[in-house]
This record gives structure tokens, sequence and C-alpha cells, in this order.
């Protein structure tokens, strides 16, 4: 650095040192120069990387979000469909107390009862009672003695055929009244057309029947008296 600032007795001197001077200067340079574009070049890519992974972090962002908030509606349409459902079988408990209707099931596999709380009503037990409803023979043996075989010869019936039944039976109430009953089947088959299931509807006519019961004796008792005027 000295030399460069210390006159010189020869010009050939001088410019033989000016030029080795340049090409000092523009090494120097370069050697501080290439070190600050790698530096640059290091940091531009970085930046370039950095601004990448926000992209791909932002997109992932706003992937989630919209998985969470999908997830937050179905999750909302489940409850409000839940609390439909709760809805409808509140009112259909509600109608077949009211109607003194029931539902039933039977699984052909293994002869397993169902009864719904309204079907429990009828047969005068508790739905809550873990032995309710009973196996099927002793669910049969709840009707009068002598209407058990129409029980059990429309059961096996259409067990055999596959076909649906109707029938009317007396039932015997857990607290020994005696009630006039009606039920009426569809049945499930698998894919092989083979009956699995049979289930249905299971009424109480008794209050019918006491009607018909009366109005059949009131016609009676009018034919009666107009037999009894004109003889």
């Amino acid at each position: 650095m000295i030399a460069m600032f210390t006159p010189l007795p020869y010009p050939e001197a001088r410019g033989s040192t000016r030029g080795k001077s340049t090409a000092l200067g523009l090494g120097a340079l370069a050697a501080v120069a290439l070190p600050v574009f790698v530096l640059l070049d290091g940091i531009a890519l970085k930046t370039v990387g950095a601004v990448l992974m926000l992209a791909m972090l932002s997109a992932f962002a706003a992937h989630d979000a919209r998985a969470k908030r999908r997830m937050r509606e179905e999750a909302a349409a489940a409850q409000a469909r839940f609390r439909e459902l709760e809805e409808a079988n509140r009112l259909l408990r509600l109608t077949e107390t009211t109607a003194q209707v029931g539902h039933w099931r039977l699984t052909l596999a293994d002869n397993a009862v169902y009864w719904s709380d309204g079907c429990c009503a009828i047969h005068g037990v508790d739905p809550d009672d873990p032995d309710i409803p009973p196996p099927l023979g002793e669910a049969i043996e709840f009707f009068h003695p002598d209407d058990r075989h129409i029980v059990e010869s429309a059961v096996e019936i259409s067990r055999e055929t596959g076909e649906p039944f109707t029938f009317h039976a007396r039932l015997i109430r857990a607290d020994g009244e005696v009630r006039h009953t009606m039920s009426t089947s569809l049945v499930e088959t698998d894919e092989n057309g083979e009956a699995t299931a049979l289930f249905g509807v299971f009424c109480d006519r008794t209050e019918e029947e006491t009607m018909q019961r009366e109005l059949r004796a009131a016609r009676n008792n009018a034919d009666a008296l107009a037999n009894a005027r004109s003889s």
C-alpha cells in the first residue's frame, strides 16, 4: 500500500507499477466482491426457500382450516340429525302409548325378540326390566292358552314360507287382565330370499272389541223387541 503513494524516479517504472496496481486493485475487488455475491446468492436462495416454505405452510393452514370447518359442519349436521331422530322416536313412543300400539321384531336364527315401549305397555311389563322381552316361548305364553296355537302357527308358517301374517288373539297381561290383540307382520329376507326376521305391529283392540260386542248385544236386543212386538 505504501508503494502506491510513493513517487518513482522512472516513468517506465511508474507505468509498470500502475498496471500492477490496477491488477492488484481489480483482484482485491474481485476477492471482496465474490464472497459478497456468494453471500447474496445464498441469502437469495434462503429467501426463496423461506418464501416457498411460507407458501406451503399457508396452503396447509388453509387446507386444514377448510377441513376443520367441514368437520364442524358435518358434526353440526350429525347432531341436528340425531336430535331429529330423538324427537321422532319420542313422538313414536308417545303415539304408540296413546294409540295402544307397539312394534316388535323376531330374529329367526336365534329367536331373539324385541318389543317397543308400546308393546311392553300392552303386555303390562316394564320396558326397563332386563328380562323383558322374554324368549319367544315365554312371550307366546302371554297369550290365552286357547289362542297360543294361533300365534305359534302364524310364526312357523312365516318362518317356512316367508309369507307375512295377521292374527287376532287374546293376551293375558302381567296383572292378569285379558286383552284382545291383533298382530300384523312383514318378513325380512336375505339375498337368497330366505326369511331372516319377522317384524310388525302389535295393537290392543280391546276397546274396539268391547264396542263391537256391545253393538251386537244392542242389535240382538232390538231384534228381540221387534220380534216380540210383531208376535
